[in-house]
């Protein structure tokens, strides 16, 4: 049996694990029981296809795994890089401040997954 990683560096993954299966919960609210949605194939596979990588990654890092950590790190860098060069270019000064400051809070992740690599799981029997 693998003995447990309690260090507190390693908790936040955690946290981020349950905020991503929170936020695919979500999505799933608003995609299939929401009283616009209009029942489209295409869109509902898409949905589908979305909340299973979010369960998957949500799990990962709830299990404290490297690729878990490197797919979310991914995922909210490019959303970050996203947020803050559309924001230059095209959003107005007050709310430019705080898109930017949305932009910054995004690579936390990425900055968690730096600085707690070494502590992350990779080499066990099961990846998942």
């Amino acid at each position: 049996m693998s003995e447990r990683n309690d260090r507190p560096e390693t908790f936040l993954f955690g946290i981020f694990g349950f905020l991503t299966l929170s936020f695919g919960g979500l999505v799933l609210y608003l995609s299939f029981f929401s009283q616009r949605a209009q029942p489209d194939p295409a869109s509902n596979l898409r949905v589908i296809v979305f909340l299973a990588l979010t369960a998957v990654t949500a799990i990962g890092l709830i299990f404290q795994r490297k690729w878990a950590a490197i797919l979310f790190s991914l995922a909210t860098g490019m959303f970050s890089f996203w947020l803050t060069i559309g924001s230059i270019a095209e959003v107005p000064f007050p709310f430019l401040l705080i898109n930017l400051v949305m932009g910054l809070l995004l690579l936390s992740p990425l900055l968690a997954t730096i600085s707690c690599w070494s502590s992350l799981k990779s080499n066990e029997r099961f990846y998942f």
